[in-house]
């Protein structure tokens, strides 16, 4: 039974990976149409607007049209660069509050705590899984202080389900629970 069961989901597995196949373009052939993101960074500009506003020297940088708009090739290529090094800055500091998230000071807390007020949400949202590997119920007052100051649900949610996690109650603490302490002494009935 089981292994008809089994047989049964990888052949819909198969069949529906199948299916997506041939419903996503592919850029493969000639005559396949390839998809571009839109930019929405800048009005559409005309192709005559485009040779009005074209540098009448020729010896400047030609401009290169993309997507309906005129830039210049060094900007294009500075803001990705920059995209790169600011996503590079990120991810260090990314791993920088995992590794913080693992110590056992007050300073690492403090410096994690920190960054939850940060504009980029991928450290913020770094920020709140340190707080919760970290594991001290000292940091459920800030959690709050970020929860009430978010208005991004997603956010909220994640910080709000972080001070639960940290609201539970250690596996030292179920068990003394369990075991309430050394029995009384024998002559005290």
């Amino acid at each position: 039974m089981k292994g008809k069961f089994i047989v049964t989901v990888l052949i819909a597995l198969g069949v529906a990976a199948a299916a997506g196949w041939f419903l996503v373009p592919r850029t493969d052939g000639p005559n396949q149409k390839t998809m571009s993101p839109p930019i929405a960074t800048e009005p559409a500009v005309s192709p005559s607007e485009a040779k009005q506003s074209a540098p009448s020297n020729d010896t400047k940088a030609p401009s290169v049209a993309a997507a309906g708009r005129t830039v210049p090739p060094a900007a294009e290529t500075n803001d990705q660069g920059s995209d790169a090094s600011q996503n590079d800055e990120v991810a260090k500091r990314v791993a920088e509050l995992q590794d913080l998230g693992m110590e056992d000071d007050s300073q690492s807390l403090n410096t994690i705590l920190s960054e939850l007020s940060n504009r980029d949400p991928r450290i913020r949202r770094a920020a709140v899984d340190a707080s919760v590997q970290f594991g001290s119920r000292d940091a459920i007052p800030n959690l709050e202080d970020a929860a009430a100051q978010t208005d991004d649900p997603h956010d909220k949610a994640a910080i709000l389900d972080a001070i639960e996690f940290l609201k539970l109650p250690t596996i030292s603490e179920v068990l003394s629970q369990r075991n309430p302490g050394p029995p009384a002494a024998a002559g005290n009935h």
